[in-house]
């Protein structure tokens, strides 16, 4: 008969098995006594790759970027109590975001709940909607360790990872003391303990069902494709190759614009960009007075989330005569102006493939291309001549100078609000757009919280790639603690520029009218004031400063090609960047 604490551990490293065996690979922990069983099996376990974080918030954040790139799930462990409250922000971008986590919490066993015990709250259904599943797993039971049970669970959970819609699974995990094996050698009899369990082979089901889309609609939406001139808009995602190549098709033979998204990751990488627009925003908002004169589609296909322009938003939501299509691989609509015609369940590769059979190169007039390239082209010409003008660094100039100097394979995660539209507004089509660089932010909630760390957790499961952080100041600050995993990234030989935009607090507040008020400074502009140098020393990391155009381009050469991760600073000048804004959209 096992001991108590033999039976956690082997129930513990049970769990872990059946999701290595199904591929998972990484494990985000923080420290806690009532999670040392299953912390020692994802460190015990030979597939499991382990990273610690202390802050649970920013560890949820970190395991939200493995994931994210690495296109698979993650595990998070934690220890009972107010710690598992602290994943909430992560699981709920992961939600939005349909990024699969794998939420393991320990709990204290039945007998300790409801009377008062120490460090102890309930747990059960804590992520309520936000989690796929919720399993409130067994205490350890040597009767269910050779059963069907956890393998049974573990099978249930991988499905629900991934459909209808990938997203967050909880298993809550209660574990009686002695935690640990009671033995003369602890670390020997872990040992064996772990060569028995990780032996077995676990079969796991990770299927998933193939979408297929409906034959009626999609006749019908040819027909109309075939009988008048439109456009497509391709939002974020993580889209396949094979997608992009069929898109390109697509939009060739029917001779149509593409409003690509920064956050799509279209508008880098080697293939066509014929049919691409990209400047949108900034013509659309120009137009805003004139109704649209001679752009408006009849048609509008849209895959991926809402872009990230409010004057796309507005665009769409006035063209109320349009037929608008929305594809989605789930149920979850992307369709927050509530204007689709019709919203079609289907692979996004599978949606195009079906429309290149049923449509052909039309006698239609498709004059929108036209009309759609010309404004691209002097839109871009604006954005250039701007910059060139310029003789106060802003934003734009960092963002030009960035996308010129990173090599190829390169990452840029950005944080919401203003980095993330002063990113769609400056990457322009242009002679860099051909190299590989991929675009990231957390726009499932948007939040402003643990920025920093899903940056980290890209950048840790991208060991070859340069990666580049483009953070407000006031996003840094609120997840300042993940810096401490940057010493674990440096001895693992991770290349990275955490770059904080020092803009003087809550920037995207200039473009509201919230500026007008007389407490706008103090509730909204929040300045936070910080010597960022003081805080790169606090975690041991390299610092510069930019405050300048001349000494932005030496500062960017010094980073990029210094090993391991440090912080830039980039100065810019509030006022100075909203002149620029105006002029360039026109409205001085």
């Amino acid at each position: 008969m096992l001991d108590t604490g033999s039976l956690n551990y082997l129930w513990s490293l049970s769990i872990i098995h059946g999701y290595a065996s199904a591929g998972v690979q990484h494990a985000v922990i923080s420290p806690g006594s009532r999670s040392t069983p299953i912390t020692l099996a994802c460190d015990r376990h030979a597939d499991i790759t382990t990273w610690v974080q202390v802050d649970e918030r920013s560890a949820a954040f970190f395991a939200l970027g493995l994931a994210i790139n690495s296109r698979q799930p993650v595990i998070l462990v934690c220890t009972s109590g107010s710690a598992v409250a602290n994943w909430l922000p992560a699981v709920v971008e992961a939600n939005y975001s349909q990024v699969p986590l794998i939420l393991l919490s320990a709990d204290r066993p039945e007998e300790l709940q409801n009377c008062g015990a120490n460090q102890t709250i309930d747990q059960q259904h804590l992520f309520g909607s936000h989690a796929r599943a919720f399993y409130a797993v067994s205490e350890p039971a040597e009767t269910l360790l050779n059963g069907q049970y956890l393998q049974k669970m573990i099978s249930d959970s991988l499905v629900q990872l991934q459909k209808p819609m990938k997203g967050p699974v909880h298993l809550n995990i209660p574990l009686r003391e002695p935690l640990l094996p009671v033995a003369v050698n602890i670390n020997e009899t872990i040992d064996e303990l772990t060569k028995a369990v990780t032996r077995r082979q676990d079969v796991v089901c990770r299927g998933r069902a193939k979408l297929d889309v409906d034959q009626g609609n999609l006749e019908a939406i040819a027909n109309i494709i075939q009988q008048a001139d439109g456009i497509i808009v391709v939002g974020r995602k993580q889209y396949s190759s094979t997608f992009v190549q069929i898109l390109n098709q697509l939009a060739e033979q029917l001779d149509v614009p593409v409003l690509v998204d920064p956050l799509s990751n279209l508008r880098f990488g080697k293939h066509g960009k014929s049919n691409y627009i990209v400047n949108y925003d900034l013509f659309l908002s120009q137009m805003e007075q004139t109704a649209y004169p001679d752009i408006q589609p009849r048609w509008v296909i849209r895959f991926g989330q809402f872009p990230v322009s409010k004057s796309l938003l507005k665009f769409i939501s006035d063209c109320s005569d349009a037929t608008n299509v929305v594809v989605g691989e789930n149920t979850r609509w992307q369709d927050p102006l509530k204007t689709a015609t019709f919203l079609i369940e289907s692979s996004d590769e599978g949606f195009c493939q079906q429309l290149l059979k049923r449509t052909r190169s039309s006698d239609v007039s498709r004059e929108l291309i036209v009309a759609y390239t010309k404004l691209d082209h002097i839109a871009a010409e604006n954005i250039d001549s701007a910059l060139r003008q310029q003789k106060v660094l802003i934003e734009g100039q960092l963002i030009s100078k960035l996308v010129e100097k990173l090599p190829e394979n390169s990452f840029i995660f950005s944080s919401n609000s203003t980095a993330v539209r002063q990113l769609d507004t400056f990457t322009v089509l242009n002679q860099y757009s051909s190299k590989s660089i991929s675009l990231f932010c957390n726009r499932g909630a948007s939040g402003i919280d643990g920025n920093l760390s899903t940056y980290l957790g890209i950048q840790a499961d991208n060991k070859a790639a340069t990666g580049i952080a483009l953070l407000g100041d006031l996003a840094f600050f609120h997840d300042i603690n993940g810096l401490a995993l940057c010493a674990e990234l440096n001895a693992r030989r991770r290349k990275g520029t955490i770059i904080i935009i020092n803009n003087g607090g809550g920037h995207i507040f200039n473009y509201l009218p919230q500026k007008n008020l007389n407490e706008f400074e103090k509730y909204w502009l929040t300045p936070v004031n910080m010597d960022l140098l003081h805080a790169a020393a606090l975690f041991g990391l390299n610092y510069q400063k930019a405050g300048t155009i001349e000494s932005l381009e030496q500062v960017l050469d010094r980073s990029l090609n210094c090993p391991g991760i440090d912080i830039v600073e980039v100065v810019i000048d509030q006022q100075a960047s909203l002149r620029s804004s105006a002029e360039i959209r026109g409205r001085t």
